[in-house]
C-alpha cells in the first residue's frame, strides 16, 4: 500500500509541477487580462484547498463535528476529490478560437523535417577509372552521411528535458527568469521544510517517549494554526498582487516584490524571540506572502518569454527545476540541521534568516530581464495601426509596462 500511495504520488507530480491547470488559464484568457488572471488563479486555489481539505479539518480537529473519523474514511475521501477533479478536466469545452490558437502554435513549432537523402542522385555504381565521376560519388556519399547525422541530431534535440534544456539555453531572458524563480523556491523550500519542527521546538512539544492525550491535542492545534489561516488569508493577498501586475506590469511588480518577500521570510525569527502560539499563523501567512513573488508575477514572466507556442515546455522547466530545487533543499536540511543541533540548543531560525537573505540574491539576476519582445506584441494589441497616431502626444507619457489602449487614443485631442 506505501509502494502504491509512493507511486501514485510522483505520477501526480507530474501534472502539479508542470502548472498544467496554469497553462490552460493561461490559454484562454486575453492577452491584457493574464496577469491578473495569475492572481485569481492563484487565488481560487487556496480557496478550493480550504473548502476541500482546511474546512473538513477545521470540523474534525477542532470543533470535533466527526470525532476521530478513520484513515479510511479520509482515504474515500481524497479518492473521490480525484474522481471528481477528472469529471471536471473532461467536462472543459475550450472556445473555438483558443482550439483554433493552440493548434496554430503547435504547427508553427514544429521543427522543420529533416533533409532527407535523394537516392536518386547516386549513382549505382562509379565508373571505373573515370576520376571525376568518383570524386562526384564520394562527395554525394558524403552529404548522405552528413544527412543522418543531422536528422539524428534533431531527433535527439526533440527528446524530453533536452529540448527544454536547449530551449532555456538558447534564450538567455528566459534563463535569468529560471534562475530567479529557482533562488526564491530554494528559500521557500528550506523554510517549508523544517517550519512544523522548528514551531513545536520552540514551544516545547518536541518531548521524547510516548505523547500524552494534552500535547496530541497542542500538536493538532499546531497542524491546524499552520495551514487554515494562510489559506484564508492569502486569498485577498494574490487577488491583490494579481491585480497589481496588470496595472504595473509583472518584471516591475517582480523587482518590488522580492524584497518584500526577503523581509517575510526572515521574520520567521520572532518566533523564536517571543515563542508563543498566536505567533504561529502569523509567521506561516508572513511565508506564504512571501511565495507570491514566485507564484504569481514570475510565473506570468515566464509565460510571457516563453519562445511562440512553448508557454507550457517553459511552465514546465520551471516547474522542473523547482522539483530539483526542492530535493536540493531537502538533503541541506537533513545535513545541515543535525550540525546545527550538536552545536546550539533550537537553533532553526537560522534558516530563516539565511532564507530571506538567498531571496534577497534574487534581484540579482531579475537586473538581467529585458522584455523588449513581449512590450512590443503589447503595445501591437492595446494601440492603432495607424503609424501616425502610435507616437505618444504631448501631454500623453506612456510607458512600456502600462500601453494605452485603442479607445484612450482616440480619445486624445
Amino acid at each position: 500500500g506505501l509502494l502504491v500511495s509512493s507511486i501514485g504520488s510522483v505520477l501526480s507530480g507530474f501534472g502539479c509541477s508542470s502548472d498544467a491547470m496554469l497553462v490552460l488559464a493561461h490559454d484562454v484568457t486575453l492577452e491584457e487580462d493574464r496577469a491578473m488572471a495569475f492572481g485569481l488563479f492563484q487565488a481560487a486555489t487556496n480557496l478550493i484547498a480550504f473548502v476541500f481539505y482546511g474546512f473538513p479539518a477545521l470540523l474534525t480537529i477542532m470543533l470535533r463535528v466527526v470525532p476521530n473519523p478513520s484513515i479510511s474514511l479520509w482515504l474515500y475521501y481524497q479518492f473521490s476529490l480525484s474522481v471528481a477533479f477528472f469529471l471536471v478536466v473532461v467536462a472543459i469545452r475550450l472556445p473555438p478560437t483558443a482550439e483554433s490558437d493552440g493548434r496554430q502554435s503547435a504547427r508553427e513549432v514544429q521543427h522543420d523535417p529533416a533533409p532527407q537523402l535523394d537516392l536518386e542522385s547516386l549513382p549505382s555504381e562509379p565508373q571505373t577509372g573515370n576520376v571525376k565521376d568518383t570524386a562526384q560519388g564520394d562527395q554525394q556519399h558524403s552529404d548522405g552521411q552528413a544527412s543522418v547525422v543531422c536528422r539524428h541530431m534533431r531527433m535527439l534535440a526533440n527528446l524530453p528535458i533536452v529540448s527544454e534544456l536547449l530551449m532555456v539555453l538558447k534564450d538567455p531572458v528566459l534563463a535569468y527568469v529560471l534562475l530567479t524563480g529557482s533562488l526564491l523556491a530554494f528559500s521557500g523550500d528550506l523554510v517549508f521544510d523544517i517550519g512544523s519542527q522548528f514551531f513545536r521546538d520552540e514551544l516545547d512539544l518536541l518531548g521524547d517517549g510516548e505523547m500524552s492525550e494534552e500535547r496530541l491535542e497542542q500538536n493538532q492545534l499546531i497542524s491546524v494554526l499552520t495551514t487554515l489561516p494562510a489559506e484564508i488569508l492569502i486569498i485577498p493577498g494574490a487577488m491583490l498582487v494579481g491585480s497589481l501586475g496588470q496595472r504595473l506590469g509583472s518584471l516591475r511588480l517582480l523587482k518590488i516584490l522580492i524584497p518584500i518577500s526577503g523581509i517575510c521570510t526572515a521574520s520567521g525569527v520572532i518566533m523564536a524571540l517571543a515563542p508563543s502560539y498566536w505567533l504561529v499563523p502569523v509567521v506561516c501567512i508572513a511565508q506564504n506572502y512571501a511565495a507570491l513573488a514566485g507564484n504569481i508575477p514570475l510565473k506570468h514572466l515566464v509565460a510571457q518569454v516563453a519562445p511562440e507556442g512553448r508557454v507550457g515546455e517553459a511552465m514546465g522547466t520551471l516547474g522542473m527545476l523547482g522539483q530539483a530545487v526542492g530535493f536540493v533543499a531537502n538533503a541541506a536540511t537533513a545535513a545541515i540541521t543535525p550540525m546545527l543541533l550538536s552545536c546550539m540548543r533550537k537553533p532553526l531560525w537560522i534558516y530563516y534568516v539565511v532564507c530571506g537573505v538567498l531571496a534577497l540574491v534574487a534581484m540579482l539576476p531579475v537586473r538581467y530581464i529585458v522584455l523588449p519582445v513581449a512590450e512590443d506584441k503589447l503595445e501591437s494589441t492595446h494601440c492603432t495601426t495607424d503609424a501616425t497616431d502610435s507616437v505618444s502626444r504631448p501631454g500623453t507619457p506612456r510607458t512600456p509596462n502600462t500601453p494605452f489602449s485603442v479607445n484612450q487614443e482616440a480619445s486624445l485631442p
